[in-house]
């Protein structure tokens, strides 16, 4: 779009003046440029004939038809001007920029002209505080609609981190900024020997912002490539890449975890969207967060915009990066590892850590859209017990609803689901979670929405001129009215409301007492969703009624911005040009009172919800229990207080693939507590698909099989003796390694690390991990290699250079950096390797996480080529609140070199204290002729020459003790 759309409303946030985002008249910007260069001959005339002679072929363009070529400009260095348009020679001149096709596919033919040709210069520079380097960059040309000058500061908040904001100059033109509390990393005080260098250009010279790793002198960012936009509804930087490994950016559904560079743009827009194979989509949630391996030795760092407006990112095969938002600031902060680890641990203690998982949430869990009434529950869940398939939850989807309203039971079908949910807990002990939505029915008698309307919590329309006529006098307020679930129109709470929190917190203390009890909350449709946005009518608009109403926003700047990001301009065909609120609410809605618009807090609506949705389940759980939030859309940070699933996909085998890619990111993300619907949500599986895929999902951190009401059943037990043996088998695994899993939570609760981890993150010297997405490590120490591929007759895996492995069930061991086929027969177990070095605290698998975590414990040491391995285990009960912070657990390191293994309580403070029954030991080289346990000979053990295995059992360790555990031979 050449320029902007005038605003016609009359409200006070659709008034604003209007700027050209892209100037179509330049004659005067000309001129003032040939003034400067006039005044340059007076200092030196050879400048002079230079710098007219440039400026001549470049401000000719739009009088001069012909395609021209710009010297020195490589084709891979182009910045794309013309991303949300048509390839099209007039509207790229329109645009004052470069028309020059070129036979390289894919590379841009409209791009922006070099960049001391336009956009900002430097000026002065000032130290406000001790930890602070502030610049000032003013726009050369007044081009693009720009703020004419910009305040950038650079703040040094730790040797590792720092941060980078730019801004306004005029404190009168004052912009939105993300209005999340993160983490305080600010001392005030310069750190000491900080891992970064960044540099600005010269005073009075084109704007260049670069970033040094100090120890290797690499460039890690360098925005020479082009210059800045800052414009009312427009942000664009640029900056060259110190490597094609690339990694991050969500929500979408990419086709390879490393990212594909050939020029690719990707939306970021929160959108009640479900993936789709091959298309570059914006989806449930936002976390514009990357990182990005520098060099062959793993020198990582990664970068967060905070900024929550709808945006773009592209990345092209110089390696190059741009963004481009449409709102906001530019607030970067930068996170300088040097270990892929690292940067994870940096970022996450910015945004929050994450929540500590009750126990019983990591166990499986069952759902389905589509029950029919409480019998079709209960019969789903005794399919799968009575097959002894381990199960922990039942889900509740909108089914149980009376019409579909949050916070009522269809007294009807689902009259004794209270009673019926609360003697599964008193007699197997299987745990509940309900889902909400946001949106509230409008409806006489309906509580939640009649406390709403009291309290008046609802998302509004700025004013009254601007509301679609009708709708004021349906509701006599300016509560903007939508369409989803329910039979009527509905109201959608403004979570950025205070005292929301105080009516959601009623509502759902309230609720627990009609269900009698439920331990978690699934939030859905919090994008927030709407049906039927801008159209006739939504898609499930009760064919009874004699008329139809329709959710329709006014042509204004925030739902029609200027410059249309993909997550508009990706949605277009032939019949449609898509408007920016499509599927949700118009973006010139007020929140908090007028403090803010849809537009700017789009993307943050589920993150709010979940935050202040946190406090009131713990109150209506009650007891001092941890529960569990499971939120569809989430924000930077939404890993504090929630956990997430990865949307509506589809039964194919891609999807099933592509689920890996999706875990991985949201660990990167700071969001480990994560899953995909097992046996996928569309569609109907076949048996192979589903018992594959409930093998893989026995290995997703969040294990929840769930699908759609058009769908056949797919729980476990439904699908025949197959499925059923490869998903009991699978599962049992999954609750023997519990413990480990556990620990693993703890410490992303404690130091930041991710769960499910890609494996450049553990063997970032071994090349080869760097593209790999097919396969993913639990922690450090146990690599995880699914059946992906139909009917096929072997996995090829890749067992990480630089120590060996071990087969989990067999123990063999096998030398790393090596391409390793695995038969893929009918019964094949999930193939999984532990590697060398570790020590992975066990369990014996139950039926229940709450029969499990009392069972004893056992351990699998794995020694390297050394002979020496590590461990660690956190205990605690599973339930209670903050266990870790309240000095309520127990702390275990596990120690072994050369035959002597070590047990070491570093904390406890519980009152029940499982023992270690079992100790199995792998590369053992001969049978050992006596084992002892703190000085004292134990005679029960065995020895398995085929695969150097040692089996210690029938013990009864104290596991708070010191204990020491050698072997050996007189």
């Amino acid at each position: 779009m050449a320029s902007m759309n005038r605003d016609s409303t009359s409200s006070s946030l659709g008034r604003e003046n209007s700027v050209e985002i892209f100037p179509r008249d330049l004659e005067k910007k000309k001129q003032k440029r040939k003034m400067i260069k006039y005044a340059v001959v007076v200092l030196c005339v050879a400048l002079l004939c230079g710098a007219m002679t440039g400026a001549a072929v470049y401000w000719s363009r739009k009088r001069d038809p012909k395609v021209r070529t710009i010297p020195n400009r490589r084709e891979m260095e182009r910045v794309d001007c013309l991303p949300d348009e048509q390839r099209n020679r007039e509207l790229c001149l329109n645009r004052s920029c470069i028309w020059s096709p070129s036979d390289i596919e894919k590379v841009p033919a409209c791009f922006f002209p070099p960049a001391n040709e336009w956009g900002y210069d430097r000026l002065s520079f000032n130290k406000p505080n001790q930890n602070t380097d502030r610049y000032i960059l003013q726009d050369k040309l007044d081009s693009f609609g720009h703020v004419s000058r910009l305040i950038l500061d650079v703040i040094y908040l730790t040797n590792d981190i720092f941060q980078v904001k730019i801004y306004p100059f005029d404190s009168t033109n004052k912009r939105y900024e993300v209005p999340l509390e993160y983490e305080e990393l600010q001392s005030g005080i310069m750190p000491s020997n900080p891992r970064y260098n960044v540099t600005l250009s010269g005073e009075d010279s084109t704007f260049e912002m670069k970033v040094t790793r100090l120890d290797t002198l690499k460039v890690i960012w360098d925005t020479s490539i082009s210059n800045l936009i800052f414009s009312e509804q427009l942000l664009q930087i640029a900056t060259r890449l110190p490597s094609k490994n690339v990694y991050g950016f969500g929500e979408n559904l990419h086709m390879s975890l490393k990212h594909d560079l050939n020029f690719k743009t990707w939306p970021m827009f929160t959108r009640d969207q479900a993936p789709s194979i091959d298309k570059e989509y914006n989806l449930y949630s936002v976390h514009p967060f990357y990182e990005c391996m520098e060099d062959s030795i793993g020198n990582t760092h990664g970068v967060f915009l905070k900024n929550s407006n709808a945006m773009d990112y592209t990345l092209t095969p110089l390696p190059m990066l741009v963004y481009r938002a449409i709102g906001g600031i530019f607030d970067f902060y930068f996170f300088m590892g040097p270990t892929p680890e690292n940067v994870i641990q940096q970022y996450t203690s910015l945004i929050g850590r994450p929540f500590m998982p009750p126990y019983w949430s990591l166990g499986f869990h069952l759902s389905r859209y589509g029950f029919r009434n409480t019998s079709d529950m209960r019969a789903a869940v005794e399919r799968t017990t009575a097959n002894n398939i381990p199960l922990d939850v039942i889900h509740a989807d909108i089914d149980y609803m009376d019409r579909q309203r949050d916070f009522t039971i269809d007294n009807k079908n689902f009259k004794n689901l209270p009673n019926y949910l609360e003697g599964l807990w008193n007699k197997s002990k299987i745990r509940t979670i309900i889902i909400l939505d946001p949106a509230l029915e409008i409806a006489n008698n309906y509580r939640p929405y009649e406390l709403g309307r009291k309290e008046d919590i609802f998302v509004k329309w700025p004013n009254r001129n601007i509301m679609p006529d009708n709708d004021f006098n349906e509701t006599n307020s300016l509560d903007m009215m939508g369409y989803v679930w329910p039979e009527w129109k509905v109201l959608f709470p403004d979570f950025f409301l205070n005292k929301t929190k105080d009516v959601w917190s009623e509502l759902l203390v309230d609720f627990v007492k009609d269900m009698k009890r439920f331990d978690g909350l699934w939030l859905d449709m919090n994008e927030p969703a709407n049906f039927g946005t801008n159209e006739e009518k939504p898609f499930n608009w009760p064919p009874s009624r004699n008329f139809t109403w329709s959710l329709k926003c006014p042509v204004n700047k925030y739902d029609d911005p200027p410059f249309r990001p993909k997550s508009a301009y990706g949605y277009d065909s032939v019949a449609k040009r898509e408007r920016l609120s499509a599927k949700t609410l118009c973006l010139i809605a007020s929140l908090d009172q007028g403090r803010y618009r849809m537009y700017d807090v789009h993307s943050l609506y589920g993150h709010k919800q979940a935050e202040i949705s946190l406090e009131p389940l713990r109150k209506a759980v009650g007891r001092g229990k941890r529960s569990i939030i499971i939120s569809r859309s989430t924000y930077a940070g939404s890993g504090k207080f929630a956990g997430r699933w990865l949307g509506d996909n589809s039964a194919t085998w891609q999807d099933m693939r592509l689920s890996i890619i999706g875990m991985l990111e949201s660990n990167l993300f700071g969001i480990p507590f994560i899953g995909a619907d097992i046996c996928g949500f569309f569609g109907a599986p076949t048996k192979e698909l589903c018992g594959r895929w409930m093998q893989l999902g026995a290995f997703y951190p969040f294990a929840r099989n769930h699908n759609d009401k058009k769908a056949p059943n797919q729980d476990p037990g439904s699908l025949g003796s197959d499925v059923i043996k490869l998903s009991r088998e699978a599962l049992e695994t999954r609750y023997s390694l519990l413990p480990y899993l556990y620990t693993l939570f703890h410490q992303a609760h404690t130091l930041g690390s991710t769960v499910a981890r890609p494996l450049f993150h553990e063997f970032y010297h071994d090349n080869v991990t760097h593209a790999i997405d097919r396969q993913f490590l639990w922690g450090k120490h146990l690599l995880i290699s699914p059946f992906l591929d139909e009917g096929a007759s072997e996995n090829v895996i890749y067992l990480p250079k630089g120590q060996s492995w071990f087969d989990f069930y067999t123990g063999k061991r096998i030398s790393g950096g090596t391409l390793l086929s695995v038969k893929q027969e009918k019964f094949s177990r999930i193939p999984l390797h532990v590697r060398a070095g570790s020590i992975i605290p066990m369990r014996r698998p139950q039926k229940t996480t709450q029969e499990s975590l009392h069972q004893p414990f056992r351990l699998l040491v794995s020694p390297n080529s050394r002979d020496e391995a590590s461990g660690v285990l956190f205990h605690d009960n599973g339930e209670s609140i903050d266990s870790f912070e309240n000095q309520r657990y127990l702390f275990v390191e596990f120690t072994y070199t050369r035959r002597r293994l070590t047990v070491q309580r570093i904390d406890a403070n519980l009152f029940l204290y499982p023992y270690i029954f079992e100790i199995t030991v792998h590369r053992v080289a001969q049978n050992p002729s006596f084992v002892s346990i703190n000085g004292e000979t134990h005679h029960t053990y065995s020895f398995h020459p085929r695969y150097n295995l040692l089996h210690i059992t029938n013990l009864s360790l104290d596991i708070t003790s010191s204990l020491l555990v050698e072997w050996g031979n007189y």
